[in-house]
């Protein structure tokens, strides 16, 4: 993967690590982001959903927001996107 873009890495983490539907990592927004500094939980928050690929968020298919896992992998490349973006606002989509 090293050879791949930092947000194909990201997104295929997110899909792969995270069970993520490609709609809802592509509206997976830094905000949703729980990083588990000082022993708290790490985790997404899964509140948007871009279907299609479009442009207007809806929510989960669901229909619901969810929390789901974060993995030591996953959040180390988050980081490193996050730092490499300079820690963008809560509300800038990740990918």
């Amino acid at each position: 993967m090293a050879e791949e873009s930092a947000e194909a890495e990201v997104y295929v983490l997110l899909c792969l690590d995270a069970g993520l539907r490609t709609g809802e990592a592509l509206a997976l927004q830094w905000g949703d982001i729980t990083w588990g500094a000082e022993g708290g939980p790490r985790r997404l928050w899964i509140r948007h959903n871009l279907p299609r690929g479009g442009t207007k968020d809806t929510t989960p298919k669901s229909g619901r927001a969810r929390k789901v896992a974060l993995s030591y992998r996953l959040r180390e490349v988050l980081t490193q996107n996050f730092d490499a973006k300079w820690q963008p606002g809560p509300t800038v989509r990740v990918i």
